[in-house]
């Protein structure tokens, strides 16, 4: 689980990174859309030998069984996570259907930012949530409750200042990026 979630905070460090060298570069805004392939492919050149570590492919009478539940699996469960990156995205699709495409590019960033920061809740949640079930199995649901509560407050202490540095920063990114003219309107769907 911890690797998972470190592997998906690359995700977006990679996302970013590259986005602030093409910006860097002065490419294009047309081919800005390259960040995901680029992003992805730096993500699966880091994935690929961890997972060699750890996952060996033999072709068994049982493992095939196995590969069969895995698509049956993979194909409801992708449908699933489909729509779930299309339900944070939705605000971007209607504001596209009724904005000019700059105040989309606009809206854009902050959203994206946003998105970002709701992963560190993610990466939190991927984490404890093996621990509270072991917890709740071994202690029951009053010591579970008492392990939610002093988490939640944990969680609070550490995502609010992180968000006020987030948008305290935002400003000053603009302006490093030389970004400012462009999207400086977009802190305020960021607040």
């Amino acid at each position: 689980m911890k690797s998972y979630a470190v592997f998906q905070a690359f995700r977006y460090l990679f996302l970013a990174a590259t986005t602030a060298v093409l910006a860097g570069l002065s490419v294009d805004g047309d081919r800005l859309p390259i960040v995901f392939t680029i992003s992805e492919a730096l993500l699966f050149i880091l994935v690929f030998p961890y997972s060699l570590r750890h996952v060996r492919l033999e072709f068994s009478g049982l493992q095939r069984a196995w590969l069969g539940e895995h698509v049956r699996y993979g194909s409801k469960a992708s449908i699933g996570n489909l729509f779930l990156e299309i339900n944070t995205k939705t605000d971007i699709l209607v504001l596209g259907l009724f904005a000019p495409s700059w105040i989309v590019g606009i809206y854009s960033l902050p959203a994206t930012l946003v998105e970002a920061f709701n992963q560190i809740a993610i990466v939190f949640r991927t984490n404890v949530n093996p621990l509270l079930t072991a917890r709740l199995y071994r202690d029951g649901h009053e010591q579970l409750g008492a392990l939610i509560k002093s988490g939640t407050g944990l969680s609070y202490k550490l995502l609010i200042p992180i968000g006020l540095l987030a948008v305290a920063a935002f400003p000053p990114a603009l302006a490093l990026f030389s970004l400012r003219g462009d999207f400086g309107p977009g802190l305020v769907p960021f607040r």
